[in-house]
C-alpha cells in the first residue's frame, strides 16, 4: 500500500489497482503485527540511531506547528499541576524580538519566543519531546554527557554587539526557532539553538532500549484514508480510517484516554488545519497579543495562516486530505522522517516552512528575500546525489543513473513520482 500510493500523482490508475490489491489481502492492523526491530546498547546496526550525542534532536518547527494547539487538549490536562503556572493564556503568541529572531520565513511564528507553555496542544508533543528545564522528569536527556552544562543551563542572552539586551529563562517554555541563516540577527541570539533551551527528543528513543519502527499501524490506516479519499474500493470509508489511525498512535503513546476529545475537536493548528473529520472551513485570521520584548508593553497583531502554495495553490488549508497527511506525519515521529519526505515531495503536504534567508542561502538560490512566504518545490531538497564512489568507480552506471534522472545530480533534482500539484 505503501509503494501503491507513491505512484499516485504520476500514475493513479496503476496506483489504484495496486492499493486496491494489496488492502484486499491481509495489512498491518495493530501494534503486535507492526514492522519493528528491537535495539540494543552497543556499537552496531542494532544500535540506537538516534543515540549520537552531538545530534541534539531538538523539535523541528514543521512539527511544532502542526501540533500547537491542535486537538483542542489542555497543557493543564497533559501535565502535572506544579507546571500549570507556565501555561500561557489562550490568544497569547509570546515576546517579539524583531532584531535578534529572523523574520525572513514563512513559519508563522517567526519574530517570536513564547516564554511559557501553550495552552493547547497535540498530546503526543509532550511525551515526544521534554520540556527545558524539567529535570526531574527520567526523559530528559541530558547529551553530551561530556558537557552535562549544555543542556543544564536554560539561561542565555540577546545582545546588542557586547551588551546585553535581555536574559531569557528559557525554562519551562516551548520553542522550535526556524532552521536557515539568521543572519546578523544569530549572532546577537544566545538563546534560539543551545541544548538547554529547546525541547528535545524524549530519552527512551535515544538509549538504544526501544523498538526501531519500520511500519506501525497506524500507517495503514491513514494510507487507507487517503485512497477513500481518492475513491478508490478499500475496506474502510475515510473517516474511520483516519480516525483509527489517530487512535493507533494515540494507544503506541499510551494517551487512548485523550482520543475521543481529540477527533472531535475543530481547533486549528499553526498551519490552518484541525482534527474534526466533519469540520472542512476554511480558518479566518485573527488578532493576537504579545508582549514587545524590548519595551515590555503589550501589543495586538492579526494573525493569518500561511499559504502552503504546494497544495491547492494555497487555497485549501483544512480538507480532508491535509488532516490525513497532518495526522501520518505526527505519528511517524520519531521513527519514519524519510515517508513525511516522500508524502511531502508527493503532495506538498504539510506545510513546511522556508528557512530563513536573512542573508541567501547558496544550496537554495531560487529562495530569497522577496519570495520567503510562497513555497515552491525548488525550495525544498527532492533527493539525495548518488555516491560520490559511484561516480568514481563505475562511470558508465553513473551516466545511466543520471539519465533516468532525467535532471543533474543535485538536490533539487525532483523524483520521478514526486508531482504535488
Amino acid at each position: 500500500m505503501r509503494l501503491a500510493m507513491r505512484l499516485s500523482q504520476v500514475d493513479e490508475a496503476k496506483a489504484q489497482a495496486e492499493f486496491e490489491l494489496a488492502a484486499s489481502d491481509e495489512f498491518i492492523t495493530n501494534w503486535d503485527e507492526s514492522f519493528k526491530v528491537a535495539e540494543r546498547p552497543g556499537w552496531d546496526a542494532l544500535t540506537g540511531v538516534m543515540t549520537r550525542e552531538w545530534n541534539h534532536q531538538y523539535l523541528s518547527p514543521t512539527l511544532n506547528n502542526l501540533m500547537i494547539g491542535l486537538g483542542g487538549i489542555s497543557s493543564e490536562e497533559l501535565l502535572p499541576s506544579d507546571l500549570h503556572q507556565y501555561i500561557k493564556p489562550e490568544g497569547y503568541f509570546g515576546r517579539k524580538y524583531e532584531n535578534h529572531f529572523t523574520t525572513l520565513t514563512n513559519n508563522p511564528s517567526a519574530g517570536y519566543w513564547f516564554d511559557g507553555l501553550h495552552p493547547e496542544i497535540d498530546p503526543r508533543a509532550y511525551k515526544a519531546y521534554i520540556i527545558p528545564g524539567w529535570f526531574d522528569n527520567p526523559e530528559m536527556n541530558r547529551y553530551p554527557s561530556w558537557d552535562l552544562s549544555a543542556t543544564g543551563t536554560t539561561t542565555r542572552n540577546l545582545l546588542d554587539g557586547d551588551n546585553v539586551v535581555e536574559e531569557i529563562d528559557a525554562a519551562f517554555t516551548w520553542n522550535a526557532p526556524s532552521i536557515g541563516d539568521w543572519g546578523e540577527k544569530g549572532s546577537r541570539n544566545q538563546v534560539y539553538s543551545w541544548p538547554g533551551t529547546l525541547p528535545r527528543l524524549a530519552n527512551k528513543f535515544r538509549n538504544s532500549t526501544s523498538e526501531r519502527v519500520f511500519f506501525g499501524s497506524w500507517e495503514s490506516y491513514f494510507l487507507i484514508a487517503e485512497a477513500a479519499v481518492r475513491g478508490w474500493n478499500v475496506p474502510h470509508d475515510g473517516q474511520i480510517a483516519y480516525e483509527e489511525g489517530i487512535k493507533q498512535s494515540f494507544d503506541y503513546w499510551n494517551i487512548s484516554s485523550y482520543t475521543e476529545e481529540y477527533v472531535a475537536s475543530e481547533d486549528y493548528n499553526r498551519a490552518g488545519t484541525s482534527v474534526s473529520w466533519s469540520h472542512t472551513a476554511e480558518p479566518m485570521s485573527r488578532t493576537v497579543t504579545y508582549i514587545n520584548g524590548y519595551t515590555g508593553s503589550e501589543e495586538t497583531t492579526t494573525f493569518s495562516y500561511p499559504n502552503n502554495h504546494l497544495y491547492q495553490n494555497g487555497n485549501v488549508k483544512n480538507d480532508h486530505l491535509t488532516k490525513i497527511i497532518t495526522q501520518k506525519f505526527i505519528a511517524q515521529v520519531p521513527w519514519l522522517p524519510l515517508e513525511t519526505w516522500n508524502d511531502h515531495r508527493r503532495l506538498g503536504l504539510p506545510f513546511f516552512e522556508n528557512p530563513a534567508v536573512e542573508n541567501s542561502l547558496p544550496n537554495l538560490p531560487a529562495l530569497g528575500q522577496n519570495n520567503y512566504n510562497e513555497s515552491r518545490q525548488e525550495f525544498f531538497p527532492q533527493r539525495l546525489r548518488y555516491p560520490g564512489n559511484l561516480q568514481n568507480n563505475v562511470p558508465e552506471g553513473y551516466q545511466q543513473a543520471i539519465n533516468h534522472l532525467g535532471g543533474d545530480d543535485s538536490v533539487l533534482t525532483p523524483l520521478w513520482w514526486a508531482k504535488p500539484e
